[in-house]
């Protein structure tokens, strides 16, 4: 079903929660607490949205074949910083006097995608699933970060402080660059953009593969591994690359004047800090890749209601790896109705709860879970906060089984209504018995 099929969202925080760069006092407002924000952040941090709706989804079985086709429409926005950038922006540059500071590894990496995926899997003898899934991208809207090699040098005695470096950003989107004697003067959303000619732009293309494995080690095991996201995108269209290297130096320290949104004097800043970079902008096509996932899992069936589970993941941003770990429980709590929780190691945090409940009586099945549900109770206290919901339609789940089915071996497809086949699978036993007597 159109959108409902299936809806994802994801907001990570890796260095803070809200709770960590502020505490309520006694009158009820929220005041800055510089040393709890800084003392929760690493050497490199990362913070960043998903939000991943499904167009449409359609799938069959044939045999010990099944096949899936899905559109999706995906939007990715990861935003990686050094720790001394935040330490600059709230305490000022006099804790780094006769230091220097690089900003190497502060970028934005933003992806608006539309995906177009075909899916095959096949179950063999042993009930062992191989699975993958080839998928076509057409990029709408990109930015991506190549180049931050800037450095922050703070002189002894008078604070002083020089910039230098260089810059680079690609762009794909809709936006007017104007140039006055070959740098850039102003940039402008382009306001005759044709909207519907840019979400279904095909001038940007990529191409993405999946792959993984359901091994059943034995009645009651169950191993899998699959690596998700190997791919690219190619961009052509809307194309504006800023080129900059140069030399700053500001007279005097950085003090709290930057910590006021929409200063007046940190914007003439800003704008000093860019006229010295020579800010210039070119037309050049590019490609970036998508941070591909690694996962690892383990199920173990406690009995026919409670099954457990332990999943280690770990997404490569660029040269940055976020690691979880997650023990989860399913629970059938009354025929098709079941419930699962799960406790999440990621974000640096170890407060991730997640919750969930599945619905179904064939053919319909609705789902709708969250890896940290409490972040909905006490959203300022969280890192992670995560939902995914839809509506599934299985038709062809009342078919007969002919040979016993053996563990796993409906997985991927008429799984919630295991049982059901079973049941049906030792009545046709029975039923045959009574015929041949």
């Amino acid at each position: 079903i159109p959108v409902l099929s299936s809806v994802h969202f994801n907001y990570g925080n890796s260095g803070f929660s809200y709770n960590n760069a502020f505490k309520k006092t006694d009158d009820g407002s929220y005041q800055a607490d510089v040393d709890g924000l800084v003392n929760g952040l690493r050497r490199r941090n990362y913070v960043g949205t998903e939000f991943h709706a499904q167009l449409l989804a359609v799938g069959h079985r044939r045999g010990d074949y099944s096949f899936m086709f899905t559109i999706t429409e995906k939007d990715n926005l990861p935003l990686t910083y050094p720790k001394e950038i935040i330490q600059l922006a709230w305490d000022g540059n006099t804790q780094f006097e006769g230091e220097e500071v690089g900003l190497k590894g502060t970028g934005v990496y933003y992806h608006h995608y539309r995906e177009y995926a075909l899916s095959v899997s096949k179950r063999n003898r042993d009930g062992i699933y191989f699975g993958a899934r080839a998928k076509l991208l057409f990029g709408k809207l990109n930015i991506a970060t190549r180049s931050t090699d800037i450095n922050l040098h703070t002189q002894e005695n008078t604070f002083n402080l020089n910039f230098n470096g260089d810059l680079k950003v690609h762009s794909s989107l809709p936006i007017i660059v104007e140039t006055t004697n070959g740098r850039v003067s102003d940039v402008r959303y382009n306001e005759s953009t044709d909207i519907i000619g840019l979400l279904f732009n095909r001038k940007n293309p990529g191409f993405a593969l999946d792959a993984g494995i359901i091994y059943p080690y034995s009645e009651k095991l169950e191993l899998s591994a699959a690596v998700i996201d190997l791919g690219f995108i190619r961009w052509r269209s809307n194309l504006n690359t800023f080129l900059g290297s140069g030399d700053f130096s500001y007279e005097g320290p950085l003090n709290d004047t930057l910590v006021p949104p929409g200063s007046g004097y940190a914007d003439q800043l800003l704008d000093a800090f860019l006229d010295s970079m020579n800010l210039v902008v070119e037309s050049q096509k590019y490609t970036t890749i998508l941070p591909p996932r690694f996962i690892l899992g383990a199920n173990y069936t406690v009995n026919e209601k409670l099954k457990t589970g332990l999943q280690a993941e770990a997404i490569v941003h660029r040269s940055k790896i976020m690691p979880s770990l997650t023990l989860s429980a399913n629970y059938n709590l009354y025929r098709h109705t079941y419930l699962m929780a799960s406790y999440t190691v990621m974000y640096n945090t170890l407060r991730n709860l997640g919750l969930g409940i599945v619905v179904g009586r064939n053919p319909v099945q609705f789902y709708v879970i969250s890896d940290n549900a409490a972040a909905f109770f006490w959203p300022l206290s969280a890192r992670n906060v995560n939902l995914r919901f839809g509506l599934n339609i299985n038709l062809g789940c009342t078919i007969k089984v002919k040979d016993s089915p053996s563990h796993g071996a409906i997985q991927g497809n008429c799984y919630w209504l295991e049982k059901s086949i079973q049941k049906n699978y030792q009545k046709q036993k029975k039923d045959s018995r009574k015929k041949k007597r």
